[in-house]
């Protein structure tokens, strides 16, 4: 069973049947390889952001009591009056758990997504009924606060995506043009995350990145409504950056074309112009575009209400810095001088 945000996610599966069915099966060969020494655990999805503003007001043991399993205290609405965000030990303290835990899980000194988020999981039946009994949350309370304390306390109950295989997660704080990481690599396949290479089945905008949501959509062959005209009101970057791109490479071919003409306008046995060997010398490469697919339309979406309030609040002094470390982007938050991340 899958549960999902209903606003902000996209199905990353092509028109195309065969690519489709290939898709769900990645998915259950990752969810099976997540859990193999977990069978019981809850899969969710992994992002790079930290934290909502709920975390500011809790200490990830504060949640639950590790003996009895019943609730301890409860967890603020995240960007309501009294729950704003602030920068304090709370915070470091999340910072430094989910760092801790990826590393333990996976091994690795860098993984670029670390922090649980609440809006995409997968499990069985009975495993997810256990899970909503545990967390016993109220209506106002906020998830992505809750579940993270849970995995604090019962680490055997969540394990996290770490490198995006079922679940994908956008990252809304580097913008349009960085941080909407899946894009089209080949025609009639899912969308591939640009950095990491895998092709999650199911795509997610959190942190009310709706321009990116309608970005992902068009790529995959359906109407959007262009939430993206809101920071770009030129167009869909990604298909103004390949408009650009055409037209210097254009520039480059009548420059290449003119400079042969005018040598060969001097030699008596003039043989014509070869066209391709003319930008090949020139190291041109020209991509012959494909007419995007009918994916479907999408309707209206609605708004968020409290979910998605990351760092609403006095927050100033923890920055998020991104260093180019083997073909990948490393995030550190940093606190002055003081390095919180791995």
């Amino acid at each position: 069973v899958i549960l999902a945000d209903a606003r902000d996610v996209a199905l990353n599966v092509p028109e195309n049947e065969e690519a489709a069915m290939q898709a769900v099966d990645r998915f259950m060969e990752a969810f099976k390889k997540l859990t193999k020494d977990a069978p019981h655990a809850v899969v969710m999805s992994a992002e790079s952001q930290c934290c909502v503003s709920a975390m500011s007001h809790a200490h990830p043991r504060d949640y639950f009591d590790p003996k009895t399993k019943k609730r301890m205290k409860r967890a603020c609405s995240s960007g309501t009056e009294g729950c704003w965000y602030d920068e304090n030990e709370n915070i470091y303290s999340w910072v430094e758990f989910m760092y801790e835990r990826a590393h333990n899980d996976t091994g690795l000194d860098y993984i670029g997504d670390v922090y649980l988020n609440a809006g995409l999981m997968a499990g069985y039946p009975a495993d997810l009924i256990n899970m909503l009994d545990v967390i016993d949350i109220g209506p106002s309370e906020d998830d992505q606060a809750v579940l993270s304390g849970l995995m604090y306390s019962f680490p055997d109950m969540i394990v996290l995506d770490y490198d995006q295989e079922m679940f994908g997660n956008n990252q809304w704080p580097r913008g349009l043009v960085d941080g909407c990481v899946f894009e089209t690599k080949e025609p009639e396949s899912p969308l591939v995350h640009t950095e990491i290479g895998t092709q999650p089945l199911i795509l997610h905008t959190p942190g009310k990145f709706y321009g990116c949501l309608d970005m992902l959509i068009e790529e995959l062959g359906g109407t959007s409504q262009q939430r993206y005209l809101d920071s770009h009101p030129e167009g869909n970057p990604r298909v103004v950056n390949k408009e650009h791109e055409g037209r210097r490479q254009l520039r480059e071919i009548d420059h290449v074309v003119s400079r042969k003409k005018e040598k060969e306008s001097q030699s008596a046995n003039n043989k014509g112009i070869d066209i391709e060997s003319l930008l090949a010398e020139a190291g041109i490469e020209i991509e012959t575009p494909t007419a995007p697919s009918n994916y479907g339309n999408y309707g209206q979406y609605g708004q968020y209400g409290n979910y998605g309030n990351y760092g609403v609040g006095r927050s100033t002094g923890i920055e998020t810095v991104y260093v180019r470390l083997d073909g990948r982007e490393r995030r550190e938050a940093l606190r002055g001088r003081r390095t919180l991340t791995r």
